[in-house]
């Protein structure tokens, strides 16, 4: 690799930038997770109550007074999962200013730096979009193709390039391909496992 016009020191805080991105974007999407496995039983517990006839403590309509409703474990789950996304995002800022800096030109001159603008730009859109609390959990289906296609940029440049996995033999290349490939089943099943847990559990008090 070229180093003579590189400043190898802002190089490596970017990456550091980058996988801790990806470590605290894991996490929120974890957090997150949590929220919608539960949130949906949760509205439909509270919905049970209102066809009980319950009533807030205030109201003149004769009717069983319902206890003064706290916050949910989940919600606030949910709320610190969101926080993280923040941080993660404010990361990634980092990481594509501190690549422009190190190779002094814009950060998107070759598919590692375009995809990690990219995957920052739908973040961005997504934190507009999504920034009403009840489209907080909608953040798991945001994060988890974010997550892969930046893993997967990673995983491609470290392989292909510094371990020279672009020249090696098909066997060797398919020996570090399997474990992505497993990676991708496992988060997605994950996906389907919270799907069908948020019908079927009960909300955390």
């Amino acid at each position: 690799m070229n180093t003579e016009h590189i400043d190898i020191g802002l190089a490596r805080y970017s990456d550091w930038a980058f996988t801790s991105s990806v470590v605290v974007l894991v996490a929120a999407m974890l957090l997150l997770a949590v929220e919608l496995a539960y949130s949906r039983s949760r509205k439909a517990a509270d919905r049970e109550l209102v066809a009980a006839g319950t009533v807030a403590a205030d109201s003149t309509t004769p009717g069983v007074v319902a206890d003064e409703p706290k916050r949910p474990l989940d919600e606030r789950i949910g709320q610190a999962g969101l926080a993280l996304v923040y941080v993660g995002i404010g990361l990634l800022l980092v990481c594509i200013m501190l690549r422009g800096w190190a190779t002094l030109r814009v950060p998107w001159g070759n598919m590692y730096e375009f995809i990690n603008l990219t995957c920052f730009s739908g973040l961005v859109a997504a934190a507009i979009v999504l920034r009403r609390p009840q489209y907080r959990a909608l953040w798991v289906f945001v994060l988890v193709p974010v997550l892969i296609v930046l893993g997967a940029a990673k995983f491609a440049l470290v392989t292909m390039f510094y371990m020279h996995l672009k020249y090696d033999g098909w066997l060797l290349s398919a020996v570090f391909m399997f474990p992505l490939l497993i990676a991708m089943i496992v988060i997605g099943a994950l996906i389907l496992l919270f799907a069908y847990l948020s019908n079927h559990m009960a909300p955390i008090r």
